[in-house]
């Protein structure tokens, strides 16, 4: 087993010169979407290491709500429950080099396993009753598991907020039950991230989506912090993978540049353009309003989870990837690949929203 693996759970620093644990805060993130009905669900499952208290979120998206005369799902809700408790342990597990991860277990709500190579999850919240099955792990670099979407920024420990995503788009088996006869069974492709550090961005947004056939990925994340009340310039990390493209960008790339960026998080809106040496990324987001599920409890404090994002299952992300033989110059661009995806997860988070 790597120990720096950092899908991993991290022991937190207790050290007296701290004024808390480091990290204080981790969270993984298991998404899983089934092209055949359109039906997303995703599951939250974070410590915060100062209180002992962890909880469990439920997000969700019933196929079949607001049906069209087409069948496809208009102006939908994402619901969301949860689940706080003190009762909850984290187990790292090495029993070899090829069987090593982590369990994460609370006696009433259930359990999830993970594993090199699939996560098993098996928790009951609030009258809802989730069974997946995730295997097949989409890595975001394909040469290397270990390295994600933070770029060389991630031999800096000290981030305010660290992200790592384990997979793009793992193969998804599901049962989705609740006490009133709702029973979906189910197939599709699962994203598989995490968070930990010392405090969620002052705002941000997150974007994740994939084709039906999981040829074609995006994840996004423009984030904020604020020193005071001096509002920092935003940071970025991006990966959009196609059969064509292998795209990377962030803030501390070389020659990399945010620009255009639109947060109308009351419209359900956001776009950016993203520029380094060879490419140009143009992302539109859109969902609608009411789609949106309430407030997601998120670690913006010192101490304690807030409810602070907001998620929905119901947004169409535009990329559109133009290629330039000289930097950034607009004449130069040609556009060399477009995707719409329908169905997305976009979220808004910060204090403001």
């Amino acid at each position: 087993m790597k120990s720096e693996d950092p899908w991993d759970p991290h022991e937190p620093d207790f050290n007296s010169c701290l004024v808390r644990p480091y990290p204080w805060f981790e969270g993984w993130f298991f998404r899983i979407r089934d092209p055949q009905s359109d039906f997303s669900i995703a599951l939250i499952i974070a410590t915060n290491y100062v209180t002992s208290e962890s909880h469990a979120t439920l997000l969700f998206c019933n196929p079949g709500e607001n049906p069209n005369s087409d069948g496809s799902i208009e102006n939908g809700i994402t619901h969301m429950v949860y689940e706080l408790t003190k009762d909850a342990t984290i187990t790292k597990v090495s029993n070899s080099l090829e069987d090593y991860g982590f369990d994460w277990e609370e006696p009433t709500i259930g359990k999830v396993l993970a594993r090199k190579n699939k996560t098993n999850i098996d928790v009951h919240v609030k009258g809802y009753h989730l069974k997946a099955n995730l295997t097949s792990k989409v890595h975001w670099n394909l040469s290397d598991p270990y390295k994600g979407p933070e770029g060389w920024a991630s031999i800096i420990s000290i981030l305010p907020t660290r992200w790592y995503i384990d997979s793009l788009g793992s193969k998804a088996s599901y049962e989705f039950k609740d006490t009133n006869g709702l029973d979906i069974i189910g197939q599709g492709w699962a994203h598989e991230e995490k968070n930990w550090g010392q405090i969620f961005p002052d705002g941000h947004v997150w974007l994740q989506a994939s084709s039906n056939d999981n040829s074609t990925q995006l994840v996004c994340s423009v984030a904020w912090f604020k020193v005071g009340s001096v509002k920092m310039p935003y940071i970025f990390s991006l990966g959009f993978r196609s059969p064509s493209h292998q795209i990377d960008m962030r803030t501390i790339d070389i020659g990399t540049l945010l620009t255009d960026v639109s947060i109308r998080p009351h419209k359900g809106e956001f776009s950016m353009r993203a520029i380094n040496p060879s490419y140009s990324i143009q992302i539109t987001a859109v969902a609608p309003p009411e789609s949106f599920s309430e407030p997601i409890l998120a670690p913006v404090s010192k101490l304690e989870w807030k409810p602070t994002c907001r998620e929905s299952y119901f947004a169409n992300i535009k990329v559109e990837v133009y290629d330039h033989v000289v930097w950034g110059i607009p004449i130069d661009k040609k556009l060399v690949s477009s995707h719409t995806f329908s169905h997305a997860a976009l979220e808004f988070g910060g204090r403001q929203f």
